[in-house]
């Protein structure tokens, strides 16, 4: 994640900004002290339980309660919340300080502008008027966009095709979490307490439905992925030599994203494309994939459209731009070898998942029988792995996977594995995790 450190350090700079020029003034009264500690419990409360609602991430009520609080008390106090909130809630949940400094910047942010456009159209906080409809569209842009631009850095994808994935399934969740923070600042402004309660009952009533459509796509979501392991297994039964390869490498893909603490909507999607890197040899003539012994120069180029076909195919299918792309990239040499299928993308630039599946698929290869030879060692495996560090692979990929092995029992331990390599004057770093 160190390569995202410079956009989120920006982002907290902005955050910064808007705060040091919102909080002028006084900051403190015995009514904003209530309101401060009553949104920032309800934030707090909010972001501990969020909804899986698509495969990039969370959505909570938490936007509701902002607009909420944008227009019952104002910026400043929805601003003191939202720090007191994100900070107790990093806190709570031990998460990495990255996370807790984007995610409370991206809603400082996000807020703010939705704020300045509210007043700029004509609205006033603690007023209820036809200005604040266009509150939901404000908070929603700067929201999405900076979710999306970082998992977009995050994912090596194009910031538009992010932004696409990520808001095709949520529009109508927004729309519904807009109406209800208008909805909640509307009963609190007419009725005092008793509409907070009201608030209260609602935000129940709302994380209810919202939970429920959560649940029913993540039943979808699981018949799908079950019925790409059927067709998965009926593509793998033309090649009985890799037969439950796809499966292994998506369970080995996502051990290793796990272990390099990638964010759980990453680690799904990096498992499926482990389920369908292969799916483009649906392309390949048996022949060629059954040959015994080496391939020549044509057939070789011919196995080699494998990745592209792929592409085509998951690009064909609604929410697999992702996974397109990791089928794409998974036999690209990580210094740029022109021994890399397809495009030629050097180091990080390469997506994140396709590093991944480029050293689980080459190890399920190396360790499994194939029609032109013998399954290695995992002592030989292993050393391939290590030799190939830095040039087919990702070292940190390479270091994680190895981590993984170990703890799992499948290779030696640190100390026996140094042995054996030094024996073979083969020189091999720590795979400790920084």
């Amino acid at each position: 994640m160190r390569h995202l450190w410079p956009f989120v350090i920006g982002i907290d700079i902005v955050a910064a900004a808007i705060i040091f020029y919102s909080l002028r003034g006084p900051l403190i009264d015995s009514m904003n002290i209530i309101w401060q500690l009553l949104f920032a419990l309800l934030f707090i409360l909010a972001e501990l339980y969020p909804l899986n609602i698509n495969q990039d991430g969370d959505m909570t009520v938490s936007s509701s309660l902002q607009i909420a609080a944008l227009l019952i008390a104002g910026l400043k106090v929805t601003l003191i919340g939202l720090v007191i909130g994100g900070i107790v809630y990093g806190l709570i949940q031990k998460r990495p300080l990255i996370k807790t400094c984007f995610n409370t910047a991206q809603t400082i942010i996000s807020s703010a502008v939705t704020y300045y456009v509210f007043t700029a159209v004509g609205g006033q906080a603690g007023l209820l008027t036809a200005h604040a409809l266009i509150m939901p569209v404000a908070y929603m842009l700067p929201n999405t966009l900076l979710v999306s631009w970082i998992l977009s850095l995050s994912q090596r994808l194009p910031l538009w095709l992010t932004w696409l994935e990520l808001n095709k399934d949520t529009v109508a969740h927004s729309a519904i979490l807009g109406i209800g923070g208008l909805t909640f600042a509307g009963l609190v402004l007419s009725y005092g307490w008793l509409g907070s309660l009201l608030v209260i009952v609602l935000i129940i009533f709302l994380r209810t439905i919202l939970y429920q459509a959560s649940l029913n796509l993540r039943t979808m979501q699981a018949r799908f992925v079950q019925t790409v392991k059927v067709l998965m297994t009926a593509l793998e039964l033309r090649d009985p030599y890799t037969h439950g390869h796809s499966s292994r490498v998506a369970v080995w893909s996502r051990k290793i994203a796990q272990e390099m603490g990638l964010a759980p909507k990453e680690v799904e999607m990096i498992e499926m494309g482990g389920l369908m890197h292969d799916v483009g040899k649906v392309g390949v003539p048996d022949t060629i994939l059954n040959k015994q012994g080496k391939l020549d120069s044509d057939e070789f180029e011919l196995i080699k459209n494998h990745t592209t076909f792929g592409e085509q195919i998951l690009l064909g299918m609604e929410g697999m731009e992702t996974v397109a792309s990791m089928a794409r990239q998974h036999h690209l040499y990580y210094n740029g070898d022109k021994r890399g299928y397809n495009d030629q993308v050097v180091g990080e630039n390469i997506f994140i998942g396709s590093r991944i599946l480029g050293v689980a698929d080459a190890w399920d290869a190396m360790t499994t029988d194939r029609p032109y030879r013998k399954a290695l060692s995992l002592e030989k495996a292993v050393i391939e792995l290590i030799k190939n560090k830095g040039t087919q692979f990702d070292p940190q990929v390479v270091n994680a996977f190895l981590r993984v092995l170990q703890r799992e029992g499948v290779i030696p331990t640190e100390q026996t594995l140094l042995e054996i390599l030094e024996k073979k004057q083969i020189y091999y770093a720590p795979t400790q995790a920084k």
